[in-house]
């Protein structure tokens, strides 16, 4: 049967004109139909496809006249007529689940869709987007590990075969990525890249002011601008920065800057890198440089002191079950000084010990 055929041949069902030959192949047809759909929808998606389809057809289908006999018998033009709608409705749903997962399911996709414009991205690419309460688990084909923060999305290939291993991120995500050191990792995040060989590390996305914060974990992460890219080991400019476990950069789209610190909780490296952690801070009479070289080495951050006499100063106390900024400030106390941070370095101001 000719598709125009078809297409006269359904609309006489829909018009109850057909015989019951051609309402047999219709009904034949919707059967089939359902059995070949491969789509799989959550529940809430599938209440909301089903709300827009019902909105659709309600008219129809409360113009329905229901006839009824004294023994309360629906008459057979009723339920005939339902099954017309409801033929009707299964064929529009499978058509908008179909026209849904298109243009905003797990399905290739050429673009995100934003406020302000369309991220490009390859048109082979899967794209996975975060619709849930709680973060999304969703693993590449390298093995990289990505939590997918809510209403975020990310677009990545169904293999890793080129020089380089790309990926494109619209709001927030947090990434343990495989080491690969012949193929670099590149996130693909509006203006800016990141780029590193094996690491963890979150981007952020601050949806109000457009700003896209990178905190690292482990590793060593490239953040550049995607206009002014240079060889990762080779950062030179002012636009280009490395950042190390315990760092982060906030970049601005305004003026095009990174302002770079300490991420709010640094971690121990050996906490960072799961391995045990053996090393206690507990000190009698220790020298506040000994103490100092301790921290910088344990958290991998620069402590520097403003005074050279502050190296003379002594502490006696156990800090192991602090923070880093709790240690300092507890330090500090003790030895009449304080510290502050200056982008990523801390400095420790005071007079100092004789």
């Amino acid at each position: 049967m000719l598709q125009n055929e078809f297409d006269d041949l359904l609309n006489k069902y829909l018009q109850s004109k057909c015989t019951p030959e051609e309402e047999s192949v219709v009904l034949d047809w919707h059967q089939s139909l359902i059995k070949a759909s491969k789509i799989e929808i959550t529940n809430d998606e599938q209440k909301i496809l089903e709300k827009k389809v019902w909105d659709k057809i309600t008219f129809g289908i409360n113009n329905l006249e229901i006839k009824t006999k004294e023994s309360k018998v629906v008459s057979i033009n009723f339920w005939r007529k339902s099954l017309r709608w409801s033929v009707a409705a299964s064929i529009l749903l499978i058509f908008a689940t179909g026209v849904y997962f298109k243009y905003f399911g797990n399905r290739p996709q050429r673009f995100f869709t934003k406020k302000n414009g369309e991220i490009v991205i390859p048109k082979d690419f899967n794209v996975v987007k975060n619709i849930a309460e709680d973060s999304k688990e969703v693993i590449l084909p390298d093995g990289t590990h990505v939590l997918l923060s809510q209403n975020s999305s990310v677009g990545y290939p169904s293999l890793f075969n080129k020089a380089t291993r790309d990926v494109y991120l619209l709001g927030s995500a947090f990434f343990t990525v495989a080491h690969d050191s012949a193929h670099h990792f590149i996130v693909h995040c509006d203006h800016v890249e990141t780029e590193v060989l094996g690491t963890s590390f979150e981007i952020k996305k601050n949806d109000k002011t457009n700003m896209i914060e990178v905190a690292v974990s482990t590793g060593k992460v490239a953040f550049y601008e995607k206009s002014k890219k240079i060889a990762a080991n080779n950062m030179t400019q002012s636009n280009s920065i490395i950042l190390k476990p315990n760092q982060k950069a906030t970049y601005n789209p305004t003026n095009s800057q990174f302002v770079t610190t300490l991420v709010e909780e640094p971690k121990l490296l050996s906490t960072l890198e799961h391995k045990p952690d053996t090393i206690r801070f507990k000190y009698l009479e220790t020298p506040l440089s000994t103490i100092l070289a301790e921290l910088q080495a344990a958290y991998g951050v620069a402590i520097k002191t403003e005074q050279i006499n502050l190296k003379n100063c002594h502490f006696t106390g156990d800090v192991t079950n602090q923070d880093l900024y709790k240690k300092l400030e507890i330090i500090c106390q003790a030895t009449q000084s304080s510290y502050e941070l200056q982008g990523i370095d801390i400095l420790i101001k005071g007079q100092g010990c004789n």
